[in-house]
């Protein structure tokens, strides 16, 4: 009887050692997949999904782009950084073709502020030579960044992504 009770018992732990190692091992793999996935290089939704409608000679323009786009939040009411950060960026190597880029993603900032209001955006603009990528922060006030990003996801979720 205390022999089969052992076995049991043993038999039993030995389950739940395998369970927790399973279960471990889930854990990390998907830990893994989400981090790999917030990396820049694997963020690539399409521009439109950010962007308000009417801007389709961009459009059109854009097909032979690669975008990338990565968000970033902050808290309203924090004393340090009261902005929310947006960042675009683009990857191709003819280097007018991103200036271009660039100018066309400012231009439809402004448009955002018009549309949506409140305070004007920031717009900081870099070149990174290495990638032959250029990168826009657009930092909008939060209180007026969520209205711009919930209603361009609205009206453009459900559009063709890359």
């Amino acid at each position: 009887m205390m022999k089969t009770l052992k076995h049991i018992l043993k038999s039993f732990l030995t389950l739940l050692l395998m369970f927790c190692i399973l279960l471990t091992t889930m854990n990390i793999c998907i830990i893994m997949f989400l981090h790999s996935d917030m990396t820049l290089e694997n963020q690539s939704f399409c521009w439109q999904y950010y962007i308000i409608d009417g801007i389709e000679e961009y459009k059109k323009e854009a097909e032979n782009h690669t975008y990338y786009v990565v968000h970033t939040w902050t808290d309203g009411d924090s004393i340090f950084k009261p902005y929310v950060t947006m960042y675009i960026a683009c990857r191709n190597e003819d280097k007018k073709a991103l200036s271009d880029l660039a100018a066309k993603i400012e231009e439809i900032a402004v448009m955002a502020d018009k549309t949506f209001g409140g305070k004007p955006s920031q717009i900081e603009k870099r070149f990174v030579e290495r990638n032959s990528r250029i990168e826009i922060a657009i930092n909008k006030p939060a209180s007026s960044a969520f209205t711009f990003i919930s209603k361009a996801d609205k009206s453009l979720y459900g559009s063709e992504m890359r």
